[in-house]
């Protein structure tokens, strides 16, 4: 998984470990990585998208992120230390 970055703060990317979910393609599938894996959960609906990863992101104590174009992330939800 490969990122582009506009921005200098590491805060501001999902580091390695981290949960994120992507849009997938343009029917509007979202689908939840742990990065820098390829995707392994596939959701419908971006509400369950974004439940999901915050439930593994708390489990593995590491921040959850969601973008839709793998350029601009928004945070979800921060666990790590």
């Amino acid at each position: 998984m490969e990122f582009h970055v506009d921005s200098d703060s590491p805060h501001s990317l999902p580091q390695d470990g981290d949960v994120l979910v992507a849009r997938t393609c343009a029917t509007g599938q979202y689908s939840v990585a742990i990065v820098p894996e390829c995707p392994h959960l596939r959701y419908e609906r971006r509400s369950r998208a974004m439940e999901g990863a915050r439930l593994l992101a708390h489990d593995r104590a590491v921040d959850a992120w969601l973008s839709e174009d793998l350029i601009h992330f928004v945070p979800l939800a921060r666990f790590r230390d």
